[in-house]
């Protein structure tokens, strides 16, 4: 009598399942760093040379940073719809009058809402600090302190415990940021920049911090309640948040009139300074021969174009990672990466 086959055990079935789920996760976690790490990184060198250039250019940088979001994630959450729709609960339905309309959202818009009030906030503040006087390097590190506010939040409304290893970690940063600033209003006092728009600047920063801590803490029970839709609110926080920046119509179209008087360069001379170091001479020299050198456009936009582009790929990590994981450990991996850039930045200037 022929043996019968042994049916794999259900404990080699689910470790052969979660040996899956793990490298699949391990995969997404290392997409997330290098959007992240590389994404963010890149984008505070462009964001330099803009408000080196033009530091009351604020609001304008925030503006095309939040349009391309917008018109990316508009493209992809767009579907046709030529015949008869539907409607909840019906088997008929009436016929839209145009071919194409808004994928069905899985998260409801009054949530969305209250996200999009303190992601733009938060984008404005961040950016327009940078017209008063506050130092690249401070502005990196000062955000920092985002981990210590999210965990307070975190204890005092959710209730969240936390070890003594991670409260020492988060005193840690808090203390490096308050050295930090303390430093920064120093150099501040000893030149001819007024201190008044120093502390005006610090305000800023530290009202966009606390709203950005409350924004962490809105995502993570959004995603908790209604699934980890990260594409989803990538889209919407910026698509809502456009038609705000009609507030600041008077000061966008002076800016603009300042970046189409900046000087003419072509791409290749835009990108140089960032990438003379990673390419070969030889690269260097064909690229410095072709046609495209012909084409030459006001430098402070090309710079605009690249900080918008980098920023697309770190705002993809953050909403990833803000999917994945809760907000402290979202503000510890930022937090990282911010220290990372301005050490170098302290290093180098």
């Amino acid at each position: 009598m022929a043996k019968q086959m042994k049916a794999p055990s259900r404990d080699a079935s689910t470790t052969a399942t979660a040996s899956t789920l793990g490298k699949v996760f391990l995969r997404e976690w290392v997409l997330v760093g290098m959007l992240i790490f590389g994404g963010c990184c890149s984008n505070v060198y462009t964001l330099e040379v803009l408000v080196t250039h033009a530091p009351k250019s604020g609001h304008l940088i925030t503006l095309a940073q939040f349009l391309v979001v917008a018109v990316e994630g508009l493209l992809s959450n767009l579907e046709w719809d030529w015949g008869w729709r539907p409607a909840p609960g019906r088997v008929s339905g009436r016929k839209s009058f145009l071919p194409l309309r808004l994928k069905e959202r899985r998260i409801p818009i009054r949530y969305w809402i209250g996200m999009v009030l303190l992601f733009w906030t938060v984008s404005v503040l961040n950016n327009a600090s940078l017209g008063y006087n506050i130092a690249m390097p401070l502005h990196i590190i000062f955000r920092s302190g985002s981990l210590f506010v999210s965990m307070l939040f975190s204890w005092l409304f959710f209730g969240k415990i936390f070890s003594q290893q991670q409260i020492l970690g988060v005193l840690l940063v808090s203390v490096g940021v308050v050295i930090s600033t303390y430093n920064s209003a120093g150099m501040g006092e000893s030149t001819s920049q007024p201190f008044r728009q120093w502390l005006t600047g610090i305000g800023l920063l530290t009202l966009a911090l606390v709203l950005a801590c409350l924004l962490g803490q809105l995502q993570q029970i959004t995603y908790t309640k209604f699934g980890r839709h990260w594409r989803e609110g990538l889209f919407y926080t910026h698509f809502l948040g456009m038609p705000a920046f009609l507030l600041f119509y008077d000061d966008i179209r002076t800016q603009i009139i300042e970046y189409n008087s900046s000087p003419l360069v072509s791409l290749i001379e835009a990108v140089e300074p960032f990438l003379v170091t990673w390419l070969p001479s030889s690269m260097w020299t064909a690229l410095n021969s072709g046609p495209w050198l012909q084409v030459r456009v006001p430098s402070m936009w090309l710079y605009l174009l690249l900080n918008t582009a980098t920023q697309y790929v770190c705002i993809s990590g953050v909403h990833r990672l803000s999917s994945m994981a809760s907000s402290v450990t979202l503000n510890m991996i930022l937090s990282v990466r911010k220290f990372a850039i301005g050490l170098e930045q302290l290093l180098c200037s």
